[in-house]
Order: C-alpha cells, then structure tokens, then sequence
C-alpha cells in the first residue's frame, strides 16, 4: 500500500524576500551618501593639494556632507580657470 503524503504538511514555504523597515533603508541610504562624498571629498582633496593649497577640517566636512554643491562648485571654477588662460 501507497502512504499518501501531505506536501502542504510537510513542506512549509519560507518567504525569501526579505522585508525591511524604514529605518533599516534609510540608514543605507544615509551610509551610501557618505561613502560616495568620502570618495568625492578625497578625489578633490588632492586635486586642491596638487595646485599647491591646503584644506582644512571643517572644509574637509564641508566636502563630504554636502559633496554634490561642492562638485558643482569645483567644476564651474575649473571651467572658468581653463577659459581665462
């Protein structure tokens, strides 16, 4: 005789997608946004030491927290050093 199984019984299905709170993606997303200006922040950093100036630490803060403005900003005046000459 053939026992019958019950797959349902059995077998339990397991969510595989994760679910995430909204903290836990903010988090991310605040992470993301310092690590890209830390890597915009040090790429400006040693073009700025290149041309012979200095940076301070609150300029380096400056440059990581609101690195988008901050790259506008050096490209405009590259720009505009490049067209003077």
């Amino acid at each position: 005789m053939l026992s019958t199984i019950n797959i349902k019984v059995v077998w339990k299905p397991k969510k595989f997608l994760v679910s995430y709170n909204k903290n836990y993606i903010i988090m991310i997303l605040i992470a993301e946004y310092l690590l890209i200006g830390l890597a915009v922040a040090f790429l400006l950093e040693h073009v700025i030491r290149w041309t012979g100036n200095d940076v301070t630490g609150g300029e380096r803060y400056s440059m990581i927290v609101l690195w988008p403005i901050m790259t506008i900003v050096f490209i405009f005046y590259f720009i505009k050093g490049i067209l003077e000459d």
